[in-house]
């Protein structure tokens, strides 16, 4: 999942007292007042990161004001764009993406226009600055604070994924690749959760309640307190409840908002707990179905991933469920430390006592799920 979308990235990287405001009617990108007014800002966000961000290690921080101001001068394209283009308040069509997607879209323009191979070459951090920087620039234009655009682009992608799931568990899973998902992140996600449940769905008893561990903005749990009874091809699964951790979520404040908003379309409500899968998990109540969507890639190394993988299937009545990417190379921009192959995969599962690697049982696009990423281990109890 993409990882630190939060306020926090714009109370860190450039404090919300130097937020510059323009006249939409009026501004222009050639005008010399609002470039001064940009690169006096630009001057202000380096000296913050610089200055909370410096570290010991050099491929931790970004260190070039060149390089920031390459990130800088084109996360600002969007707002600017939007400040010539939409003259009222009317919202340009691509605030409509997921942000997930509107954050990848706008990177690969990025690489492109600054001739970069491939974004594996950036740094999650300078991810972080370039969303925070692009968030501002977005918000500003549009006469929007900050906090209004995040839970705009929030609920963006809160609808995007109930579109996309509840198209699926009508017609089923599509007749291309899922790689052919990947720049539409709503759309890959919603794929992935979908496969998940067709893995399960023919061994569950009962109503189950579910733990999403690491789950960072709350997508999926969001997406499930809509869900609480489906069918997936011909099967029923009815939730309990459905509970969300990690060590820092951002999307408690949001779920509750869009819950609020219409309360009798999300019959379950989603309890957060702040959980660190490296530490003491006595605060980990037992539930039936554990999820580790795009988590353990996240993790330091081999040893504590697996270890925490073990720990949580200890605490599972039922199973766990496990995505991942296959990769060669840790992506650095993701904040990936390890990488996972199919082998490994099998060879993990094998470190869960008495597992059925269900994973294995069930194919998207003549490809077991297992081979795709996944593991599915289900007790044999």
């Amino acid at each position: 999942m993409v990882r630190h979308l939060a306020r926090k990235l714009f109370q860190r990287f450039i404090p919300t007292k130097t937020f510059w405001r323009v006249n939409p009617k009026t501004s222009k990108i050639s005008q010399a007042k609002d470039r001064q007014d940009l690169e006096m800002l630009g001057e202000v966000a380096y000296s913050t990161v610089a200055q909370n961000d410096a570290s010991p290690d050099p491929e931790q921080t970004i260190v070039s004001k060149n390089d920031f101001f390459e990130f800088y001068w084109h996360a600002q394209a969007p707002g600017l764009l939007i400040q010539q283009k939409y003259p009222s308040s009317a919202e340009p069509e691509y605030l409509s993406f997921d942000q997930g997607s509107y954050l990848i879209t706008k990177l690969y323009e990025f690489g492109k226009a600054h001739n970069i191979a491939g974004l594996n070459t950036l740094h999650f951090k300078q991810l972080d600055l370039f969303w925070g920087l692009m968030g501002q620039a977005n918000s500003n234009a549009l006469g929007m604070t900050v906090n209004n655009w995040l839970f705009k682009q929030y609920f963006n992608s809160h609808l995007q994924y109930l579109g996309h799931f509840n198209q699926l568990i009508e017609n089923g899973l599509p007749n291309y690749a899922p790689e052919q998902d990947q720049d539409r992140i709503g759309r890959y996600f919603c794929r992935v959760y979908y496969n998940e449940w067709r893995a399960l769905a023919p061994h569950l008893k009962g109503p189950v309640d579910i733990h999403d561990c690491g789950t960072n903005i709350a997508l999926f749990p969001a997406l499930m307190s809509a869900f609480p009874t489906f069918t997936i091809e011909g099967e029923k699964v009815e939730l309990k409840s459905i509970t969300a951790s990690d060590i820092d979520w951002t999307g408690e404040d949001y779920i509750k908002a869009i819950h609020k908003r219409q309360p009798e379309n999300y019959p379950l409500p989603v309890h957060f707990k702040n959980i660190d899968l490296l530490g003491d998990l006595n605060e980990f109540n037992k539930c039936d179905l554990v999820f580790f969507n795009d988590v353990l890639e996240h993790l330091p190394n081999d040893e504590q991933s697996l270890k925490a993988l073990k720990e949580v299937w200890e605490k599972a009545r039922v199973g766990v469920v496990v995505h991942v990417p296959i990769e060669e190379e840790p992506s650095t921009i993701w904040d990936h430390f390890i990488t996972f192959n199919v082998d490994k995969l099998r060879e993990w599962s094998s470190h869960l006592e008495g597992a059925r690697l269900v994973s294995d049982e069930v194919e998207d696009h003549g490809e077991k799920l297992t081979d795709q990423g996944y593991l599915i281990a289900l007790k044999s109890h």
